[in-house]
């Protein structure tokens, strides 16, 4: 066995990736040489198997032979393609340490995986090394170089390295390999006109070129949609005699697309016959990019019967070109259909397709078929990412208030199925925001601002309706602390993930030491500026309650002074208050919490000494459930307060010796004189919330208490 060489079985297991016959072979051979386990070792770099190959270098540990430089070359080249760049390094101080000395190839294998993980900084360093060691760099080192410097964006680097081999006292020319390295740099970087002047640079210098470079150049022109500049590379390639291959007839596709020539992307395909080529599933994938870009989502739909009449499976990428097609031209049905026969023959939507489609329900206002989509990208893993949580929040949004403002039917508007299903919103909307937040998503100030606005109580509802939220559910000491936190305007999470948006400095936070607390609702949303303002009022009802000083507050509206009102001859400049100013006046006038200045001025103020005679418990609601204005208990105390101002006005008279009922029945009379009996007697604040007089109950109640004083007096 051991005159017999096994490099012809190791080279068949190479091709066909076949580690474990490999290793089952090399275990038959009953004392295997370093040759052998190098051998097995290049199997399993070429398989991209790295297990395997620091198996070998175990196996030859424990023959007890020594690995040379050709084994930790290979198995260093293996951590390379593998990205595994510690590993890498770690084999390579091995090595020094073992005493073996490392080669011009061994520097280049440790140069090309720094240039794939993008780690420019380690790749000089390398070669610093090698200049040390008195090693003479090649092409493939400087290649890796430039490599290295184009995938960090290092652009000018790349033009040193290039200078630096034509500068050496040997020099090293560039090749088609450097070339192409340094178009796929230029173009990375944008500089696509540098990266024009090196493919002029190719033909100057007589350079022969190569299919990889001249799909580079073709590339390069897809960035700026320069098409003569690719059918002129096109002819190039033609004249140079170099055999063209799906790819670059694919990148020739892509730059007929982005300049908006569809005709030219149909006969590109139709010169492939010319070449004995077969459009493919990259060259199809690229068709539909550009029927994608081109809105034209008929054609898009020809182009994917016709990748089916070819018996070519769709990629992903064409799937989701595709889709953007037909959703952007508002064909969500016809999408629907599309990915329903995609699933059958076994495609997985990814986080691009959940995207496309979740911006389609959004526009389409389609909120059933958006849940089904989030329950299938939550079973397939696929995490909520900022435009998928804006999209479902939006619907979320859009569906309560057209439940809550009168956009459906008026019989379906504030009942308790409807507000229900507002609460059902309202939960996914949060459920998405908080998995989002957890995978580490930073919301934007457009997702706070709609997911703030699922938050806000419904204005529509009646208190049947409203006890229904399990928010709003009495203790047991009659008192409901949540709808006291958000003061009955917002739900109570609402000023929490307020509190957690300023933490992370997408809202302002503020300073109570500082001076006034100043607002500017002029920037913001109107469900920002009005949680903000609320949890600024929580936020001092905590400081009053320990009894710390609290500040005032300024509040900056929005208020455009543009449009004129003719008056007779005079013109008058009206001021207009954004919707946001309004809705924040609207709030502060809701909470009844009063201000200084005018909304038109632009700019109100809350004294500190209002907000805590504001904030200030009163003793008669301690043991009542939260009275609303149009509350049972608020209309009774409206009526108690109203019937002892009734009886303050009565003037005293003097006791007559009349019997008790002649006299009782003056003071009645003279009682009720001062009873209300129109409506312009009674204030504004005796309406319920809801509109309705109670005058007629008022004075009804008033008799029956007189008449039940004058019953108690005569039965003394």
């Amino acid at each position: 066995m051991r005159k017999i060489r096994h490099k012809k079985f190791y080279d068949v297991c190479k091709k066909h990736k076949a580690v474990n016959e490999a290793f089952r072979f090399t275990k038959l051979i009953k004392k295997p040489t370093l040759t052998d386990l190098s051998q097995l070792l290049s199997v399993c770099a070429h398989a991209n198997d790295l297990d395997g190959a620091f198996e070998v270098l175990k196996l030859v540990k424990e023959e007890g032979l020594n690995a040379d430089c050709v084994l930790y070359t290979t198995l260093i080249s293996a951590c390379a393609k593998a990205g595994r760049v510690e590993n890498m390094f770690q084999v390579y101080h091995e090595m020094v340490n073992k005493g073996v000395e490392p080669n011009i190839h061994t520097y280049g294998a440790l140069i090309d995986g720094c240039a794939r993980a993008g780690q420019v900084g380690k790749a000089f360093g390398v070669y610093g090394i090698l200049r040390s060691k008195k090693l003479k760099p090649d092409q493939v080192i400087f290649n890796s170089l430039i490599t290295a410097c184009g995938r960090a964006g290092a652009l000018e680097r790349a033009f040193d390295v290039l200078s630096e081999m034509a500068s050496d006292p040997k020099p090293v020319f560039p090749n088609h390999v450097t070339l192409g390295a340094l178009i796929k740099a230029c173009t990375q970087a944008g500089k696509v006109e540098k990266a024009m002047e090196v493919y002029a640079m190719m033909k100057k210098d007589q350079i022969e070129g190569s299919i990889e470079v001249y799909t580079e150049a073709v590339h390069a022109c897809s960035k700026i949609k320069d098409l003569d500049m690719a059918l002129a590379i096109y002819n190039d390639l033609k004249e140079s005699k170099v055999q063209p291959d799906e790819v670059f007839f694919s990148s020739l596709v892509d730059v007929a697309g982005h300049a908006g020539r569809l005709d030219t992307c149909f006969a590109i395909l139709n010169e492939m016959k010319h070449f004995k080529l077969r459009a493919g599933k990259i060259v199809y994938s690229s068709l539909m990019g550009a029927c994608s870009n081109m809105g034209d989502w008929k054609t898009a739909l020809q182009v994917y019967g016709d990748m089916q009449r070819a018996c070519l499976s769709p990629t992903t990428s064409t799937i989701n070109a595709l889709l953007t097609s037909l959703c952007g031209a508002g064909q969500l049905e016809e999408a629907k259909r599309i990915l329903q026969e995609a699933r059958l023959s076994g495609f997985t939507l990814n986080q691009i397709s959940y995207r496309i489609l979740f911006k389609a329900c959004e526009q389409q206002n389609d909120f059933n078929f958006a849940f089904d989509l989030h329950k299938s990208s939550t079973s397939n893993g696929i995490l909520p990412e900022i435009e998928i949580c804006e999209s479902i929040i939006s619907l979320c949004l859009r569906r309560i208030w057209s439940l809550t403002r009168g956009r459906t039917p008026t019989s379906c508007v504030g009942t308790v199925e409807s507000v229900s299903f507002c609460l059902r919103c309202t939960s996914w909307a949060l459920s998405v925001y908080r998995k989002a937040r957890s995978s580490g998503v930073i919301p934007t100030i457009k997702m706070l601002s709609q997911l703030l606005g699922c938050l806000r109580l419904p204005k529509t509802v009646d208190d049947n309706v409203l006890s229904n939220y399990s928010f709003a559910k009495h203790t047991s000491s009659g008192m409901q602390p949540s709808l006291i936190n958000g003061f009955g305007v917002y739900d109570p999470r609402a000023l929490a993930l307020y509190e957690e948006a300023a933490a992370l400095g997408l809202v302002p936070n503020f300073s109570y030491t500082a001076g006034p607390i100043s607002i500017d609702a002029s920037v913001m949303s109107v469900s920002v500026a009005e949680v903000c303002i609320l949890t600024l009022l929580k936020s001092m009802k905590h400081r009053v309650a320990a009894g710390a000083n609290i500040p005032s507050i300024k509040i900056t509206l929005g208020v455009k002074k543009s449009e004129l009102v003719v008056a007779g001859s005079e013109q008058e400049v009206v001021p207009l208050l954004s919707r946001t100013s309004q809705a924040v006046v609207a709030l502060l006038r809701t909470v009844r919490l009063n201000f200084h200045g005018h909304e038109s001025s632009g700019e109100l103020r809350i004294r500190a000494s209002t907000i805590k005679e504001w904030l200030r418990p009163k003793a008669e609601s301690l043991s009542l459930p939260l009275m609303t204005p149009g509350s049972q208990h608020a209309i009774l105390g409206k009526r108690i307060m109203e019937q002892r101002r009734i009886l303050s006005y009565v003037k005293p008279t003097r006791w007559s010796p009349l019997s008790s009922e002649q006299n009782c029945t003056q003071h009645i009379s003279h009682i009720t004189s001062y009873v209300p009996s129109d409506e312009n007697d009674i204030s504004e604040h005796h309406t319920t919330s809801n509109g309705i007089h109670v005058l007629d109950s008022f004075k009804s109640e008033t008799m029956a208490n007189m008449q039940s004083l004058l019953e108690s007096v005569l039965s003394m």
